[in-house]
């Protein structure tokens, strides 16, 4: 998925679009992943690693490769219910063309 990453700021505005794939097991020591449990993870881990990574101040390309590294961070240890092995990475492989919405 691709992630908007923007900080509306007059003194320093930022935006940087980062580029994520989300690995998740199906299966860990903590017994089967749902999907709904990968989602909601993922969204939380998302949304705590763009409050660092948007209150460092980075420059684009520093703060989307902060943004993966906290987001495995926080879906590994930091979510309300963890998922051990998860992984967060560039596009390995672009299985579909880039849309845009609208």
């Amino acid at each position: 998925m691709l992630i908007l990453l923007n900080r509306i700021s007059p003194s320093f505005p930022q935006s940087a679009t980062c580029d994520i794939e989300v690995g998740v097991p199906e299966r860990n020591l903590e017994g089967w992943v749902t999907d709904e449990d990968a989602q909601a993870a993922a969204a939380e881990a998302a949304d705590g690693a763009a409050r660092i990574v948007l209150s460092q101040r980075l420059m684009t390309a520093v703060a989307c490769k902060q943004f993966r590294e906290h987001m495995q961070r926080l879906m590994q240890s930091g979510v309300s219910k963890p998922i051990r092995g998860a992984r967060v990475s560039v596009f390995e492989r672009v299985l579909v063309s880039r849309k845009t919405f609208p």
